[in-house]
């Protein structure tokens, strides 16, 4: 699945230094900022500090909000979270006051929704994005706020559960660089549509912005990297792999003319896709990807972390979990540099399946959010809140590759008092919110993976994750596509399970086995299983 290009916080820094007025203060942050991209956090924070107690002594408010807001960042590189909360809390407050609006939108999309995200705070987090959205909508500067929207889009993508905001955003700022008739904007927005349709899985719609924004740069006589990785992802969830490596190798040796080495290693990552979804061609995959890392050396941060995390999911495929964890890892020290926190979550996601694989889930990085996130499904099932608890598993279901790192009997812990108290109704809650059997769901869409008992079993114990017979209760498990608003489509999981032949006669009483539950969680990944069976 791809995501949105994460956010360039030097253009970002720069959205905020447009619209505001000139002063000393606008030239602090710079500074400041200027420092914290080159990873000078402690001159950074100091400078900071210094100078934001001088502007208060001098009564210069607007220059306090200001460094407040810098100050925030400062502590967000350090990871100090809720410092970081804090201080951008304040100077969007005083920034309120003083209506400076772009100060106040910027500290609502640049610093607080990571730092409440860590905090595990993910309500608040969207709640800042969606206040960010608001004011962005009131800059007054067509091409500010469309340039806003953009940088906004990112940030929702990150903490929506509704990916659909990201791309209303994203629409906005495409009307507004239409109407400015800017076709560098629209490019650029059209390849945002197409990302983050992609990562909709509306594959089908995305093709057309995709083919759009590589129109508009090729009209302008430069290849645009970004919308020809749009496309080939688009196309490659489309399954046509064939048009998808001939629309990489085209690009990538445009990119090559130009001499631009972040386009090539942006290309080479889109190829050794294509490749790794080809039969037979892993190793060849391997190949481009070392291709790519070659030019470290000649392109940024950034697509270096982006070539590691790639190479990492490769590897993790081909069950190298050694070499899985390197890539993993450098991935996600280069994420953290350069401040992208997508590029950062899917490192995540990467090292926690290397981790539940080997049996060590108490060291997965996502290991904090997805119990949290199991809690809240079986605090769904005693509130018989049904949205809450799609939403949960949902998010649970993306914290690793095949399955997230928390174990059945700690699952079964959780649940346990819930059922318990209230076994039948909740049993029955929870089987009719995990699966749908109905045949008129079943006759849509189309399946992309279906795995017998043995099959499915076998992945789990190579996994790591060594279920009894008790709680083999899964007799076939379906991954389907199916239509959902529109042309996007949505996947889903489907299961056949039952209480095992092992169970004892006083277990068969029972109005919902434990069993039952952990079999609902374990169908949700066969939409994992379809890239590892």
């Amino acid at each position: 699945m791809m995501t949105l290009e994460s956010l360039d916080w030097s253009q970002a820094a720069d959205l905020l230094h447009g619209s505001l007025e000139v002063g000393s203060w606008t030239a602090l942050h710079e500074s400041i900022h200027a420092k914290i991209l080159k990873g000078e956090y402690s001159p950074a924070l100091t400078e900071a500090q210094t100078n934001l107690q001088k502007l208060h002594d001098a009564g210069c408010q607007e220059g306090v909000a200001v460094l407040l807001v810098a100050e925030a960042e400062c502590l967000s590189a350090f990871r100090n979270w809720r410092a970081a909360v804090g201080a951008a809390t304040e100077g969007l407050l005083l920034a309120q006051r003083l209506s400076l609006r772009s100060l106040e939108c910027y500290a609502s999309f640049a610093v607080l929704p990571y730092a409440y995200l860590q905090l595990g705070e993910s309500d608040k987090a969207s709640e800042a994005a969606q206040h960010a959205y608001e004011l962005c909508r009131q800059i007054v500067d067509r091409k500010m706020r469309a340039k806003t929207c953009m940088a906004v889009a990112r940030v929702l993508q990150l903490v929506s559960s509704d990916a659909s905001d990201a791309e209303t955003c994203i629409r906005e700022a495409l009307v507004a660089f239409r109407a400015l008739d800017d076709p560098v904007g629209e490019a650029a927005a059209q390849s945002s549509l197409a990302q983050v349709l992609v990562a909709q899985d509306a594959c089908h719609e995305a093709v057309r912005p995709a083919r759009e924004a590589v129109r508009l740069s090729s009209e302008r006589g430069r290849c645009l990297a970004a919308a020809h990785e749009a496309l080939v992802a688009a196309l490659l969830g489309c399954n046509r792999v064939a048009e998808a490596r001939q629309a990489a190798e085209g690009a990538l040796s445009e990119v090559r003319q130009q001499g631009d080495k972040n386009g090539e290693a942006a290309l080479l990552v889109a190829l050794a896709q294509t490749l790794a979804a080809e039969k037979g061609a892993s190793e060849e995959a391997l190949s481009t990807l070392q291709e790519a890392l070659k030019l470290r050396q000649q392109i940024s941060l950034e697509m270096s972390a982006k070539v590691h995390l790639e190479a990492s999911r490769l590897l993790c495929r081909s069950g190298m979990l050694d070499e899985t964890l390197e890539h993993a890892q450098e991935a996600l020290v280069s994420f953290r540099q350069a401040r992208d926190w997508l590029g950062e979550r899917s490192a995540n996601v990467v090292l926690s399946e290397v981790y539940t694989r080997r049996g060590e889930p108490q060291l997965a990085p996502n290991r904090p959010e997805a119990m949290r996130l199991v809690k809240d499904m079986a605090q769904a099932v005693q509130e018989r809140n049904a949205d809450h608890y799609h939403s949960a598993a949902a998010k649970y279901a993306s914290l690793a590759m095949s399955g997230a790192p928390v174990s059945t009997s700690e699952q079964r812990e959780i649940f346990k008092g819930i059922l318990q108290r209230d076994v039948g109704p909740s049993g029955d809650f929870i089987r009719a919110n995990a699966v749908s059997t109905t045949s008129s769901t079943m006759a849509v869409g189309s399946t992309f993976k279906k795995a017998e008992k043995t099959a499915f079993y076998v992945h789990f114990r190579n996994s790591g994750i060594a279920y009894g017979p008790r709680y083999r209760a899964v007799d076939m498990a379906i991954g389907r596509s199916t239509p959902a608003k529109g042309d996007e489509f949505e996947a889903a999981a489907y299961a056949v399970y039952q209480i095992q032949e092992d169970a004892e006669d006083w277990e068969r009483s029972l109005s919902s086995h434990p069993s039952l539950l952990d079999a609902a969680l374990q169908s949700g990944s066969i939409i994992g299983l379809a890239q590892h069976l």
